[in-house]
Parts: structure tokens; C-alpha cells; sequence
């Protein structure tokens, strides 16, 4: 397994990319039906399913319609530690833990282990199969390397994610810059600024405002189906009196 996602890691940086192929590699390197990825949003900070290989879609529509609370997934985010149950019938586990949903789906056995990177955790790594898996040894130190290799794996993709993304904003301020110097008419000048932010905060519409005797004027505008007032004064948009 160890293995599975180290030759993963050579296929990309790209973080769809990498999970995809470890969960792919993982599946079939210890003999599972399938399995899931969860990762916390970095931007809500919920448990949410990233990618999945033979999920039922009475789970699949479960976990993205509901979210992940009360799954076993969620459970093993919150308890920070590895999750074996080779035979789900049998009562292996913790009495709090509702393990009704997977039966329902089809699914006789199921293995999690937190993702975590330094002391954080990221998310978790599940397998399961459609019948009992007696034959996988319930090693509980092997499922817990798997999750920190992945959990490395993650923050790795985030930070060259985020490398390309300074990248682009930077290129994208040199291009601006390179714009303000060719062209002295206003009206030109801001159609082109909406045009290279639009590279790196892709929008639906947008718009540029100027103050002027104590009302806002609006001097260039973006999107198909977006008319702002051409003059306004600042009460009449509380949003942008706000921002004033």
C-alpha cells in the first residue's frame, strides 16, 4: 500500500490527480472493493467527499447532498485514529457508532485512517468491500503511515497549487502594470483592467466605480446580463457605502 501511493506520488502534483491515482493504487494493492477520500474545506472548514472508486450512489448523493456528519467517515475525523472492521454484521465497534448506511449500501467491511499532516488532520482515507475482509490483518500502525504519507502528499499539492496561483497574480500585475503604461485613454485603460482581473478572480460581472461630487459614477462594467446604475448615490448601495 505504502507502495500504491509512492508511485502515486510520481504521477503528478496536482492534487485531483494524486488522490485519484493513490486511492486507485491503494484499492487494488490490498484487495478492496473501493474507497473514498474526504478533505476538510479550507474555506468552511466541513468534512466534504473529494473522490471515490465504486461508492454506491446511495452514498455518494448521501455525502454530498447532507455532507458527512454522522458517517463513518466523519467519525474517524473526529476520533483522530484509524477505523477496522472486517465484518460489519459482527460488532466490532463502537456502540455509538452507526454503521446502518454502509449495510444499507451493500458493504460487509470498511477501513479509515485520518489523514494528518504534522498535527493537523486533513481528512480521511477509506476502503470497503461488498463482502467480510477476515483476511486483512487489522494493523492499525501500517493504516496510520498510509494516512501521514497521504496527509505529506496534500500539503505538498496545496502549497505548489498555491505557488502556481502567487505566479499568476504576480504575472498578472506585471501585465497590468504593462497596460497602464501603454494607453492614456481612461475608458480603454480600466476595459483592460477588468480583463486581467478576470484572470486571477474569476467573475460573473464586475464593474469599476469612480467617487465624484458625492456620488459614484460607474465607468466600465463586465458580464452579459449586468446593467449597474450609471450614477448612484452612496446610501442607495449599502455594499459599496460600506466599502467607501
Amino acid at each position: 500500500a505504502l507502495n500504491a501511493i509512492t508511485q502515486a506520488l510520481s504521477v503528478s502534483l496536482e492534487l485531483q490527480d494524486f488522490l485519484d491515482e493513490a486511492l486507485s493504487r491503494t484499492v487494488n494493492a490490498l484487495g478492496f472493493t473501493g474507497g473514498l477520500i474526504t478533505l476538510v474545506d479550507e474555506h468552511t472548514g466541513d468534512l466534504v467527499l473529494f473522490n471515490h472508486i465504486s461508492l454506491s450512489p446511495f452514498l455518494v448523493e448521501r455525502m454530498t447532498t447532507q455532507g458527512t456528519s454522522g458517517t463513518v467517515c466523519d467519525f474517524v475525523y473526529q476520533e483522530g485514529k484509524p477505523l477496522i472492521l472486517t465484518n460489519l454484521r459482527q460488532r466490532q465497534h463502537n456502540a455509538s457508532l452507526d454503521v446502518g448506511e454502509l449495510l444499507e449500501a451493500g458493504l460487509q467491511s470498511y477501513v479509515s485512517t485520518p489523514i494528518v499532516y504534522q498535527n493537523r488532520t486533513l481528512g480521511t482515507f477509506c476502503l470497503f468491500d461488498t463482502a467480510p475482509q477476515p483476511a486483512f490483518e487489522p494493523d492499525a500502525a501500517l493504516l496510520t503511515v498510509l494516512g501521514q504519507q497521504i496527509g505529506v502528499a496534500v500539503e505538498n499539492a496545496r502549497l505548489f497549487k498555491n505557488a502556481v496561483r502567487e505566479r499568476e497574480v504576480a504575472q498578472t500585475l506585471l501585465d497590468t502594470v504593462e497596460t497602464l503604461n501603454s494607453t492614456l485613454r481612461l475608458d480603454e485603460l480600466l476595459e483592460r483592467v477588468l480583463d486581467e482581473l478576470q484572470r486571477v478572480v474569476p467573475y460573473n460581472a464586475a464593474s469599476i466605480t469612480l467617487l465624484r461630487d458625492e456620488y459614484c459614477w460607474t465607468v466600465a462594467s463586465r458580464g452579459p446580463e449586468y446593467t449597474p446604475p450609471r450614477r448612484f448615490a452612496l446610501e442607495e448601495l449599502p455594499p459599496v457605502q460600506r466599502v467607501v
